[in-house]
């Protein structure tokens, strides 16, 4: 039962969590009191802090889309905030272009591919390590 129920807390298992202690503890007789110390320490932790992942995904400065908007900015369409002319950078860009995108006040970029689809977002900070590193394919004419 406190396997489950820090599994519960930390991690955020819940069904799955249920079957696999059923699995481990071979007893069905323990299904019912698992489920409720699963769901009663999901929500406890719920209450008071973030699960691992949440941690783990701060961490590295992952973008997450929450549940819900904040109440500020519930009702303010894309267009409010949004350039006609957004600044993107090419899979394969010049030195220059890099640059110019540097000089502006963004903290990332949209990635775009030869047809012009997104294909991923790149930080400001790893452009300057790239550029920094000198990390940039020198195209060799052959003769």
């Amino acid at each position: 039962m406190g396997a489950s129920a820090m599994l519960a807390a930390y991690c955020r298992l819940t069904y799955s969590l249920c079957f696999i202690m059923l699995e481990t503890t071979q007893s069905i007789n323990l299904f019912l009191p698992i489920i409720f110390t699963v769901l009663t320490s999901f929500a406890v932790a719920k209450a008071f802090n973030r699960s691992l992942y949440d941690y783990a995904m701060r961490a590295k400065q992952m973008p997450v889309l929450r549940n819900h908007a904040p109440k500020r900015t519930k009702h303010m369409k894309a267009r409010d905030f949004m350039t006609a002319a957004p600044l993107f950078v090419e899979g394969v860009s010049s030195v220059k272009r890099i640059s110019e995108v540097l000089q502006t006040h963004c903290h990332s970029f949209p990635v775009l591919n030869m047809s012009g689809n997104i294909i991923g977002v790149i930080p400001k900070n790893f452009l300057i390590v790239l550029v920094e590193r000198h990390h940039w394919y020198v195209h060799h004419n052959a003769e």
